[in-house]
């Protein structure tokens, strides 16, 4: 049988064994420097202090830290190897930045790493209608129980709270955050701008993470989204909503498959609390490539490429050289339907890990997973490893 192997990233040990008596420099003001900044301060037990500086273009301030330029920042003072170690966390610059990297001396692993050699595990709680029956009522006490019980052996995740169509529109979903808010920090993803939402998150002072498309069709393509707005209308939702951002709520807004030109990239202003970051379109959900895959079902391939703005057959050719290589998706775990039953994955909606109520331990959990039939199949076609941007 096939044991999953999960991808953990650094330990501590490891981390500071690299580091030495450097400080670090993040290159990159994108949502994956936030991410950095709280792996640094919450799993390395860096401070402030520890960290340089963040030069990312477009940015003034992130984070608390002081922000420049990449340009500026590396004309003022010299950045060698002997006295930083560079995080990568930029995502459409990577390998420019790696090449100005390693023309200036710098081996990778030693001293540059990226964003996701870093250990961050994220718990995910997903709300996800289903359009023949019912939408899912949350099962409260149960995941607030979990969450509970097994705070000290997820020390240092965040709670990502998402779904579609509207997640955030069920009874339970506010007491969640409540009951959470705690224990973990709180992200709430979502592709739609709620103004409500917004309200959500300033109340609770957790983190809103938006998802925005270059049209209402794109919109659509990917999310079972029973939208009104036309593209006019949805941008100006939008614009509404970044107007209506407070100075002490941190939003990210992730721009998902946009050209590098667009009509309304006048309203995406530069704030020190909102972060801009960009995204390739991939499918929602993995079960049906991983089918078209298994099976070599050349149309349903097809279909998912239309939900891609990149050559798939190439980037999953990619991923299945590396099919060897540790799973990417652990990042992401575990995962909890609303219900409270396990999902194997993020990325497989089709897929229940357990539904028995007394499975409550991480450790059971984790266990259950190793051996499981769908991570066999998603390994054997080198999907666990289908990450474009890691891909290169």
């Amino acid at each position: 049988m096939h044991e999953l192997r999960p991808f953990v990233g650094l330990s501590p040990g490891e981390f500071h064994q690299r580091l030495g008596h450097r400080r670090v420099l993040i290159w990159g003001g994108n949502g994956a420097c936030s991410e950095v900044v709280a792996a640094l301060q919450g799993v390395y037990g860096l401070t402030s202090g520890d960290v340089l500086a963040v030069a990312a273009a477009g940015l003034q301030r992130f984070s608390g830290f002081s922000v420049q330029h990449p340009d500026a920042y590396l004309s003022a003072q010299p950045v060698q190897p002997g006295s930083h170690m560079v995080i990568v966390s930029s995502v459409g610059y990577r390998k420019e930045i790696v090449r100005r990297l390693e023309d200036a001396g710098f081996a990778k692993g030693r001293d540059y790493l990226f964003n996701h050699d870093l250990f961050r595990q994220r718990i995910q709680v997903r709300v996800v209608d289903d359009p023949i029956h019912s939408a899912p009522s949350l099962n409260i006490p149960r995941l607030t129980a979990f969450l509970a019980k097994n705070s000290h052996a997820l020390r240092g995740a965040t709670l990502e709270i998402t779904g579609f169509p509207d997640p955030f529109s069920h009874a339970g979903v506010e007491d969640l955050i409540i009951n959470a808010n705690a224990t973990f920090p709180i992200t709430l993803t979502s592709h739609l701008p709620n103004l409500q939402l917004l309200k959500m998150a300033e109340r609770h002072a957790v983190r809103l993470r938006l998802l925005v498309f270059p049209s209402v069709a794109r919109l659509r393509h990917h999310f079972p989204v029973v939208a009104k707005w036309d593209d006019e209308e949805y941008f100006a939702a939008i614009g509404q909503l970044l107007r209506a951002v407070p100075e002490n709520c941190p939003i990210e807004l992730v721009k998902v498959a946009f050209p590098d030109k667009h009509p309304a990239d006048a309203m995406f202003s530069v704030r020190h609390n909102i972060i801009y970051s960009a995204d390739r379109a991939y499918p929602v959900d993995f079960a049906h490539l991983l089918s078209a895959m298994e099976h070599g079902d050349t149309r349903l391939l097809a279909k998912q490429q239309a939900l891609c703005d990149f050559d798939l057959r190439e980037a999953l050719s990619n991923a299945k050289a590396q099919q060897h290589k540790p799973c990417m998706c652990e990042r992401v775990y575990p995962v909890l339907n609303a219900d409270a039953s396990w999902a194997v994955c993020h990325l497989h909606f089709q897929g229940i890990l357990c539904e028995e109520s007394d499975l409550s331990d991480y450790s059971q959990i984790q266990e259950e997973r190793r051996f499981n039939a769908y991570c066999k199949a998603c390994q054997r076609q080198g999907l666990h490893r289908f990450d474009v941007n890691l891909l290169g």
